[in-house]
């Protein structure tokens, strides 16, 4: 079966670019706060009165904050350039044609019941498509 993606919603695009943005966004800002926190600690061990109002900087809760606000920064990039694809892709699809995709069904090779050999059920119909249909939305 061969199917083609002729069209995106961008909106759909742009909520999963928004949640996968701040959820990356997220981690990489604890990987930040975790640097911050370590940096903290290397400058309390050189001192000096300077260093100390720079270390200011570091503490922990400015490494949390930098994780909350580097997450909604991502979610609002991804966001936006989840969207600009999304427009883009529609435009390109329109003139070029969509990807194409070949999709097999997998069966199902684990017998339900202990002990006995499996027998794979019979293929099913495949419903007719029409063209309002979205195969991939």
């Amino acid at each position: 079966m061969i199917y083609e993606w002729k069209r995106c919603h961008i909106w759909s695009v742009v909520k999963i670019a928004f949640l996968t943005g701040g959820v990356m966004g997220f981690i990489f800002g604890l990987f930040y706060a975790a640097i911050m926190t370590m940096l903290r600690g290397l400058l309390d061990m050189v001192g000096g009165q300077e260093i100390e109002q720079l270390s200011g900087l570091f503490s922990g809760a400015f490494g949390f904050f930098m994780a909350f606000a580097s997450a909604f920064t991502y979610a609002v990039v991804g966001a936006v350039s989840g969207a600009i694809f999304g427009w883009l892709y529609n435009i390109f699809a329109r003139l070029v044609g969509g990807i194409r995709v070949t999709m097999e069904p997998v069966p199902e090779t684990v017998s339900p019941q202990p002990g006995r050999p499996y027998t794979p059920p019979p293929p099913r119909p495949s419903p007719p498509a029409s063209p309002d249909q979205e195969l991939l939305a």
